[in-house]
């Protein structure tokens, strides 16, 4: 049995004490995993990513890390577990607007360590496997939205956590972008990377090896991708999906 990342127990959430946003979910992902989270548009599925990457809080139930409970975590253990544990890609990249591609991932690199050098080496070399070591020193507004993204992909990773999380980091590209940003995931996956990607993308959610489908905030059916050929994953997917009422 493969070791467990990260497990809800029961998790619940509300934002006005009334409405269930997400309700009694268990969730369970393993170490190594390409796990995708679907859903219809307000099932929940981007809160469920935030409070799983500590980003919200939830009203009950249990989240783990490993063994340890993060229930009770303050919201500075939750930004020092960050630094250090979790990568995020946003649908919009989030990168700072007056900072240079390369100064945007070297700033949450100091974050997470003090050895500078150490840092500097890893940013260059994420930016040339990622294709843009060229564009190092431009800013976010002169590049395309994909280039924008890879940056967004290097600064996510420059801490080595040990989950990388991603809300739609497909959502505002074209295909051919959408493409080649989900094939450095798949590249990501394949050295050992744990992903969690939340996604309506029936190409994207492909690239997974397992598909959670949340259903109104408290149902969680699972769908296994492994040893289906990536050919073949489109269909089976897309039938499963229309079984849960995608």
């Amino acid at each position: 049995m493969q070791e467990t990342l990260i497990q809800s127990k029961a998790l619940s959430k509300s934002y006005d004490g009334k409405s269930l946003i997400l309700e009694n979910l268990d969730l369970r992902m393993e170490k190594g995993s390409f796990t995708v989270l679907m859903g219809r548009s307000g099932a929940g599925k981007s809160t469920l990513l935030n409070i799983l990457a500590g980003l919200e809080s939830f009203q009950s139930g249990e989240l783990l890390y490993g063994y340890r409970s993060m229930q009770s975590a303050s919201e500075k253990a939750w930004a020092l577990f960050r630094r250090t544990k979790i990568g995020i890609i946003f649908q919009d990249h989030n990168l700072i607007p007056y900072l240079s591609l390369m100064e945007n991932c070297l700033l949450a690199g100091r974050l997470g360590s003090d050895k500078i050098d150490g840092v500097k080496n890893r940013a260059q070399s994420l930016f040339k496997e990622l294709g843009i070591d060229h564009l190092a020193g431009r800013l976010p507004s002169s590049v395309s939205g994909g280039e924008r993204q890879r940056a967004a992909i290097a600064r996510a990773l420059i801490n080595q956590p040990a989950i990388l999380f991603a809300d739609e980091p497909t959502g505002s590209l074209n295909e051919a972008a959408a493409k080649d940003v989900m094939e450095v995931f798949r590249r990501l996956h394949e050295r050992g990377q744990s992903i969690l990607l939340a996604t309506h993308d029936l190409k994207a959610a492909c690239f997974g090896t397992e598909v959670w489908f949340l259903r109104d905030g408290n149902t969680l059916s699972h769908w296994s991708a492994i040893g289906i050929e990536f050919a073949e994953k489109e269909r089976r997917l897309y039938d499963w999906l229309q079984q849960q009422g995608w």
